[in-house]
């Protein structure tokens, strides 16, 4: 597994990296990959995560920082999407609280 913070997109393509870490932007991506590219604790990833995030992940993730900083409204007035991944936060943050990270 290559250093995370030097998973530039650019400099990644320009070094031919893309099939290794198996972007889910490349017109043939193999979702069949199964060599892990990115791993932490018990979170691990086939495919290149920077090329798995979407608009729809980024919502969820700045939704979740604005729902801590808001005391944490109302759960139930949110779309279910939207409250499952504020939750799958939450308990991901809760665990790295308590393993004192």
């Amino acid at each position: 597994m290559a250093d995370q913070p030097g998973w530039e997109c650019d400099t990644c393509r320009i070094k031919g990296l893309e099939k290794t870490r198996n972007c889910a932007w490349l017109p043939v991506h193999d979702p069949a990959h199964n060599k892990a590219v990115w791993a932490r604790k018990d979170v691990v990833v086939t495919a290149c995560p920077k090329s798995l995030i979407t608009p729809a992940s980024v919502e969820i993730v700045e939704r979740y920082v604005a729902w801590k900083w808001s005391g944490e409204m109302d759960l139930l007035s949110l779309p279910a999407k939207l409250t499952d991944g504020i939750l799958a936060l939450e308990q991901e943050s809760r665990k790295q609280v308590q393993n004192g990270q």
